[in-house]
């Protein structure tokens, strides 16, 4: 058993899951990993100077937590979704991962509604 099966069964895993193997895409030594979407093409120069441009204006405020609330970007899409959308009506988080654990530490739990 590898150590890594060793280390996921060691936790609380479903009974279903226990011995199976991660998915993780095949290090392949190719020229062009397509198997783990790999852009064949290098980035445009003109890319690639907007990127440093914009980490380095960034880096300005690197000292500061960034806005929880994500108020520009809320701002930004409600302006542009039109609709009569505002900032109330658009909810954004840190990835996927971050809106389901807000979602189920909401309406989840002990104390819970059935």
């Amino acid at each position: 058993m590898t150590e890594q099966l060793e280390r996921l069964n060691r936790l609380p895993l479903r009974d279903d899951l226990r011995g199976l193997t991660p998915y993780g895409a095949p290090q392949l030594d190719v020229p062009i990993l397509l198997n783990v979407n790999e852009n064949t093409h290098g980035l445009p120069d003109s890319v690639r100077k907007a990127i440093a441009a914009s980490v380095e204006q960034a880096t300005a405020g690197l000292n500061r937590y960034p806005d929880r609330e994500f108020t520009e970007l809320r701002e930004r899409l409600a302006a542009y979704l039109g609709h009569g959308l505002g900032t109330d009506n658009i909810w954004a988080g840190n990835g996927s991962n971050e809106v389901l654990q807000q979602i189920l530490q909401a309406f989840g739990g002990p104390g819970a509604p059935p």
